[in-house]
């Protein structure tokens, strides 16, 4: 068995030979606005989905790989050669669908940047730079004819930021894998996942003052812009007067006043990462009183959401030492008709459950009309951290980089909470330093990136792995 620890020689030799190629294969991915879009026919995901997953399908065959597609849902990759009596399935899984850009850019989201050792890019970190460190760790090991008692392969979907319908139908078609590992997450090991509420509120709007509202672009991303129109009889004061506001600019729209914030995107698991640009907004129409008598109920329950990233306003906070603290993040907010719909992404701990949740947000919503749906829950995942798969993959990263680090729950949502007994197993690196001041270059915030680095690290760790687990008799 190779040892990273003592130089790898041979798998280092064959990062260096094919970097330029790891690199043109990032690119290639990145340069596709895989968003999800309008479902078509033969293209359930939209045609950027479809045409990434096409993309996939050409790299899988011109680096010797047979694949199968599942009628574009997902996209199997295997090595050549049928599956021999008794071997384990080990499947290593990623996605190919990305969130909207947003704003705040300095490169171009849908253009890979090379900045020294970084790739610059929507995708980079989430997921499309973790599904090339797979194929590559798929290509080695195939080249060195590594495997004897296992077969991999690389599973990979294309609706993962908006529901997982396509794991729900790989599953549904396909045999579960004996190990499941997701490459959605950092090194070494994460056993759990909090549970995931997505809510819409819909609040009705009586009077005529607010033309347009709209606030962030994506339901698992913290708002990064908002921005709103309010008709002149409701701001004519403010036209003349300083605003006292480095947070909100104001300036003359067609029809009245138009007040816009800019925040920070993060992803909704970690809203203290971002700014949420919808909390100043709602607060300088608080602050100058520029909110109609008749919509101040409204206007008082989207402050207390707002107020803090925790649920404490709405009585829903709630923390447990495996998991942390209930998160509460408001996504989007936006006017439709006569109506304002916030959207709020909430991560609950493991031992929670979302009705209660969903009967505290409906008791605080009441006094102001509000009507609540429920866009999408998926309850917490576990998988016992002394189970001997989490134990040997920890072990494995920690002999293999010198680390001490233990397994964790996230507050982020991943296909392992779609697949039985599934864990997430990197390539990210919480220690990884980005190439930009400040908060930028995080999954879901502007200017994604990635270290080749860490890339390349994750290839040799998942070679390992595989090879470890190839010669693991006992059951995991």
């Amino acid at each position: 068995m190779i040892s990273i620890a003592e130089g790898l020689h041979s798998i280092d030799q064959f990062l260096s030979e094919n970097r330029e190629q790891f690199i043109e294969t990032l690119n290639r991915l990145i340069d596709i606005p895989s968003v999800r879009g309008e479902s078509l026919p033969g293209k359930p995901y939209g045609q950027n989905c479809y045409l990434v997953l096409k993309e996939a399908e050409k790299l899988a065959g011109e680096m010797g790989f047979v694949w199968k597609n599942f009628d574009n849902y997902c996209l199997e990759i295997n090595l050549p050669g049928e599956k021999g009596a008794g071997m384990k399935d080990i499947a290593l899984f990623g996605h190919l669908d990305v969130v909207s850009p947003g704003e705040g850019w300095n490169h171009p989201p849908f253009c890979a940047t090379r900045q020294g050792e970084y790739i610059i890019g929507r995708g980079t970190v989430d997921d499309k730079g973790p599904v090339v460190a797979l194929l590559f760790a798929l290509k080695y090991l195939g080249e060195q004819d590594l495997l004897k008692d296992s077969r991999v392969k690389i599973v990979l979907g294309c609706d993962e930021e908006s529901g997982m319908e396509d794991m729900d139908y790989y599953l549904s078609r396909a045999e579960v894998p004996d190990i499941s590992l997701v490459a959605d997450d950092d090194f070494p090991v994460c056993h759990g996942e909090k549970g995931i509420l997505r809510l819409d509120l819909t609040f009705p709007l009586k009077s005529d003052n607010i033309l347009f509202f709209e606030g962030g672009t994506a339901p698992s991303s913290v708002a990064e812009f908002a921005r709103m129109e309010l008709v002149p009889s409701a701001t004519a004061d403010l036209m003349h007067q300083e605003t006292g506001s480095t947070e909100c600019s104001v300036r003359s729209g067609e029809n009245g006043l138009i007040l816009e914030t800019t925040g920070r995107g993060a992803h909704a698991s970690s809203p203290h990462a971002g700014l949420n640009a919808l909390k100043p907004l709602i607060s300088f129409l608080k602050d100058r009183n520029l909110i109609p008598v008749e919509d101040r109920d409204v206007f008082k329950v989207l402050g207390i959401l707002l107020s803090d990233d925790y649920g404490r306003g709405a009585c829903i906070s709630l923390e447990s030492e495996i998991s942390g603290p209930l998160t509460c993040c408001a996504t989007m907010l936006r006017k439709k008709e006569n109506h304002l719909i916030l959207s709020l992404d909430i991560r609950y701990p493991v031992r929670d459950n979302s009705e209660r949740i969903v009967k505290s947000m409906g008791e605080l919503i009441e006094p102001a009309g509000g009507d609540l749906q429920v866009i999408y829950d998926s309850a917490p995942s576990l998988v016992d951290a002394d189970s001997p798969l989490v134990r040997k993959l920890s072990d494995l990263y920690n002999n293999l980089t010198g680390s001490h680090k233990k397994p964790y729950v996230m507050a982020g949502g991943t296909y392992a909470r779609k697949i039985p007994g599934a864990i997430g197993f990197g390539p990210g690196s919480p220690d990884e330093q980005k190439p930009f001041g400040g908060d930028l270059g995080s999954a879901h915030g502007p200017d994604e990136a990635v270290s080749l680095e860490t890339l390349e690290q994750a290839v040799r760790i998942y070679v390992e792995a595989a090879v470890m687990l190839d010669k693991t008799s006992s059951p995991m």
